[in-house]
């Protein structure tokens, strides 16, 4: 066994997801920062112990059958934040110094000491009862990095964080941190530990920056709002984010694919960037509908956030033949009255083949979808 198995052996997974229901298709319509020293695991990292197995990691085909051999990782909850999980952005920092710096300098960081002063934001807070914005897990959940106490409640230890994009770190972290052996470095690190070192990560609920899908998830699940609650007392259901313009701007930190410089992203990762946002874009909004399927403010944003982002998609296919953007529309073209049944098993096909896409697409060949690209923002 590995040092890297033993490890994931040891270690705990992040917690069993509620139980997966699988679609009813009868609704179906017809490398890592350059690191001259070996990262030291901090002894504060707890662990949670095991008490069940791994989440499902959930494939299926989709009705036309046209795409398989991807994991399809279909969460019931895919907004769902786990902050027992959380170990807090210093441990991140200890390795990850040139990221720390500019996520110090991120609308992140900023946009959370704004909040608790804006006068649109208190007046949200009072129309739902909240009294301290930073104490109240529905608002501090997407505004702030919330971890476990030990009294069993949560506590805002940071701004938007590390952990808040690529998932609560005591699952992965000490798996992150393990390059081959006590004396292994980043450098040292062979392409075969490596591989199984992302993989293991993966299972284990990390969100990596070169995984798109998974990340812009994370991104979408608090840019999107689906909480009718939140929407009635005056909160905007989305605020402008585009995945790829977003995750260009003030938060990137582009280190692992920029071999040590925070470079923009190459023009093919842009544009599979561009795709896989567009394809959670829309994922995410018919999660939302599928909680909240009737009529109301919440209901009809999410079903223009629908539309949109099928829009942009038909313009991709519009552009190149992409079997998987072709899958996405059809399992997506429901009419205004569909049920939350049909619009969940229209999510899981659209997040397959988002995936699909993603793994099989290095951008080469998309060049034709080039005019539809966004510019960097800061939203």
């Amino acid at each position: 066994m590995s040092g890297i198995q033993a490890c994931h052996l040891q270690s705990s997974v992040r917690r069993v997801e509620d139980t997966l229901v699988l679609p009813d298709r009868s609704w179906a319509s017809a490398s890592r920062p350059v690191m001259s020293r070996t990262c030291r695991i901090p002894s504060s990292v707890f662990l949670a112990s095991a008490v069940g197995a791994l989440a499902a990691i959930l494939a299926f085909s989709s009705p036309q059958d046209a795409f398989g051999g991807v994991a399809s990782r279909v969460e019931p909850d895919v907004a769902h934040f786990d902050g027992t999980q959380v170990v807090g952005p210093g441990e991140c920092a200890e390795c990850h110094e040139p990221e720390t710096a500019v996520w110090l300098g991120s609308a992140h960081v900023s946009g959370g000491k704004v909040l608790t002063r804006s006068d649109e934001a208190k007046a949200i807070a009072s129309a739902l009862g909240v009294r301290r914005i930073k104490s109240d897990e529905r608002c501090a959940s997407c505004h702030f990095t919330l971890q476990a106490q030990e009294d069993g409640r949560f506590k805002a230890v940071s701004e938007v964080s590390c952990e808040s994009c690529h998932g609560g770190a005591a699952g992965w972290v000490e798996l992150h941190n393990d390059f081959g052996g006590t004396d292994s470095t980043a450098e040292s690190e062979t392409p075969e530990h490596r591989a199984d070192r992302m993989r293991l990560c993966d299972e284990a609920g990390m969100h990596r920056p070169t995984e798109f899908v998974s990340l812009a998830t994370r991104c979408y699940a608090c840019h999107l709002i689906s909480d009718s609650e939140l929407v009635a007392a005056g909160h905007p259901i989305e605020d402008g984010l585009e995945f790829l313009a977003g995750s260009q701007g003030s938060v990137r930190h582009n280190f692992v694919r920029g071999a040590g410089v925070n470079a923009p992203a190459s023009t093919e990762q842009r544009r599979v960037m561009f795709v896989a946002g567009q394809a959670v874009r829309l994922e995410m909004a018919l999660r939302g509908l599928a909680r909240d399927p009737g009529q109301g403010e919440c209901a009809d944003s999410l079903k223009a956030a629908v539309e949109a982002a099928r829009g942009v998609l038909a313009a991709v296919a519009e552009r190149s033949e992409l079997p998987t953007v072709a899958a996405m529309l059809e399992a997506s073209d429901l009419g205004p009255d569909a049920v939350a049944p049909a619009l969940l098993h229209a999510a899981d096909v659209v997040r397959k083949a988002a995936l699909e896409f993603e793994h099989g697409q290095d951008g080469t060949g998309l060049a034709a979808i080039d005019p539809l690209l966004p510019i960097a923002s800061d939203s």
